[in-house]
């Protein structure tokens, strides 16, 4: 999918926010993965924006984005969450990724020569790069930073969600991710995952676990969502009544 009709139909959706609030906010999307260092494209954030502008607006709960980078997408969804009067949680260690269990160190994807590989500490921003990125770029009013590794935190959470963006590379991590946010999230919402492309994190979602009744399994899984020629990282699960 090339760059200028994924745009369109943002923009020319029809339904709240307006044309012209849209129309800014793509180009506040472009601008934010232009000056930020992000681990998501500007499609993938523009997709974002646009299902969760989807979510009707008498469920009750908030956005949870997991594992930030250096702020770029909670940027974005800082903006997109103003326009849809939400709060949105941010998680992140502010440290990079924690300790790798055996097997971690590579993603698994055998169709890719050069898969990603991963390291304690890579994919750092300090809490006050984000804050001062999202200060700049996004609305921060609208968000609230909890530090700290996920099996620490996400635990006390006692926020249910109406959309989840998880950004957390290790399968360890996204199993804490899945753990304590999957049983919160509002029936009928979507659980956005950064990992297509990890058939190890992928195929967690076609696998019995305690935190759901029925494996939900995972649209995108294997190359991504069709945002590009070559696909791209982000799939979704739907959470089941």
């Amino acid at each position: 999918m090339s760059r200028l009709p994924a745009i369109s139909r943002f923009i020319l959706d029809g339904s709240p926010p307006s044309v012209v609030a849209r129309a800014k906010l793509v180009g506040q999307i472009f601008r934010n993965t232009r000056s930020i260092p992000s681990a998501s494209t500007g499609l993938e954030q523009l997709y974002l924006c646009g299902e969760l502008f989807k979510v009707p607006r008498d469920i009750p709960g908030v956005v949870i984005e997991l594992g930030c980078y250096r702020g770029s997408a909670t940027a974005t969804l800082s903006l997109a969450c103003k326009h849809v009067g939400r709060k949105l949680i941010v998680c992140d260690s502010f440290q990079g990724l924690p300790e790798l269990e055996p097997g971690e160190e590579r993603q698994s994807n055998p169709w890719n020569a050069n898969p990603n590989t991963y390291a304690k500490g890579e994919y750092a921003g300090s809490l006050q790069q984000v804050k001062d990125a999202v200060q700049k770029f996004g609305a921060i009013e609208v968000c609230t930073f909890i530090e700290g590794y996920f099996s620490d935190t996400l635990p006390k959470l006692g926020a249910n969600f109406v959309m989840i963006f998880e950004d957390a590379d290790l399968v360890s991590s996204v199993c804490d991710v899945l753990r304590h946010t999957w049983p919160k999230l509002h029936p009928g919402c979507k659980f956005f995952c950064h990992e297509a492309q990890d058939l190890k994190v992928a195929s967690l979602f076609f696998q019995s676990q305690a935190w759901w009744r029925e494996p939900p399994g995972l649209i995108g899984a294997g190359t991504g969502l069709p945002l590009s020629p070559r696909g791209c990282n982000l799939s979704y699960a739907i959470k089941g009544s």
